[in-house]
């Protein structure tokens, strides 16, 4: 008995390895009988397209991918199809299957990132173009754009880092630098942005946008004597520009440094010759420099344009006064007192030359005056 039961056991076991050799077999016959299967309709589907026949080449396509869907160079080239018949959609689809089944495939990585920077889907964009980069680190259009992308997404302190990296691998042009250049302004990084814009205004000499980065970053690090050769350079390149002589104005003021404050001066004049404020000042500083009849043809051209200025009368009658011609000096004076501006000064002007009355005087005055216009019919 115990025989017969062993005898049995063995035969069960040699069926079941018969069976399984058999499933086995006919499991890889069908594999193999998939395989090619969906060669035949990859082949016919990249026919089909090279023909122009995008219909019969997208049903090869789903038919292979249906039989073998674990090959990348089929799906990205049915993505590619699907982008000719204007499905990005679908596309998208296949160039992500693509990817995920090899992780390395660059086109699959770029063909993504455009067309999720077309639909404004940025983050995904940024995130193809850094998988781009990590697959080709020596291609700087690359690392352009993910700086440009990080920056969009507000992601400021990691677009400024891809721009330095930029920079460092060679790529210092213009627009570069100077998009670095804001971006550390805005991080509130004065001196890198200072000298990106120094260098970017290396690059294009007498360039505007250049020239005012860098010049108002020196300004906020109080590096005066940087500031005033940006400045300089500003005003000489840019002839509308006033704020930038208006600022060396007040650098030249506060360094005393008259010569160049006559030449920003003047050449603030120079182009707005109506001013009359610039015209006080520059008469004023010409008198005081020497320049005796450049400041009174200044002086009189602004009385011209603005009669009851008051500061161009005081200049005039102090001249007046230093020329000995006191009733001239005191009716200029008179004329500025009507200027609340220049009351009080015009006021000290007059004293100097009339001694005030006293209480007594002036009570006097008033008696008389009074009488006077009591007799008077």
């Amino acid at each position: 008995m115990k025989k017969s039961m062993n005898i049995y056991v063995v035969a069960c076991s040699m069926a079941y390895i018969i069976c399984m050799s058999s499933w086995v077999h006919a499991a890889e016959t069908s594999r193999a009988d998939s395989l090619e299967k969906a060669k035949k309709h990859f082949s016919f589907a990249v026919q089909y397209k090279n023909n122009g026949d995008n219909e019969e080449a997208l049903k090869n396509y789903e038919l292979s991918i249906a039989y073998n869907d674990t090959v990348f160079q089929v799906h990205y080239s049915f993505a590619d199809l699907l982008m000719k018949m204007d499905k990005p959609d679908y596309a998208k689809r296949e160039f992500l299957n693509s990817l995920k089944l090899n992780p390395e495939h660059f086109n699959s990585a770029a063909m993504l990132s455009r067309i999720y920077y077309e639909a404004a889907v940025y983050d995904s964009a940024l995130i193809m173009y850094e998988t781009m980069y990590r697959l080709k680190p020596d291609d700087r259009s690359i690392l352009s754009s993910i700086a440009s992308i990080r920056y969009y997404l507000g992601e400021k302190k990691d677009a400024l880092d891809a721009y330095m990296m930029l920079i460092e691998k060679g790529d210092d042009s213009y627009d570069t630098l100077m998009r670095a250049s804001a971006i550390a302004a805005s991080l509130e990084d004065i001196k890198l942005a200072r000298d990106l814009a120094a260098r970017a205004a290396e690059k294009r000499p007498g360039d505007i946008s250049a020239l005012k980065a860098a010049s108002q970053a020196s300004l906020q690090l109080d590096d005066k004597q940087s500031a005033e050769v940006y400045l300089r350079q500003l005003a000489l390149s840019d002839s509308t520009d006033m704020q930038a002589l208006t600022q060396l104005q007040e650098l030249y003021r506060a360094s005393g440094n008259t010569g160049q404050l006559v030449w920003v001066l003047t050449e603030q004049h120079r182009r707005s010759p109506k001013d009359v404020d610039l015209i006080g000042k520059l008469a004023e500083l010409l008198m005081r420099e020497g320049k005796t009849d450049e400041s009174l043809a200044l002086i009189r051209d602004g009385i011209r344009m603005a009669p009851s200025d008051g500061k161009l009368r005081i200049l005039l009658g102090d001249y007046y006064q230093k020329q000995g011609e006191k009733e001239k000096a005191l009716d200029e004076f008179r004329i500025a007192l009507k200027d609340e501006t220049w009351h009080s000064s015009a006021q000290q002007f007059i004293w100097h030359l009339e001694k005030p009355e006293t209480e007594d005087e002036k009570a006097e005055r008033e008696f008389f005056n009074r009488g006077a216009s009591e007799k008077s019919p």
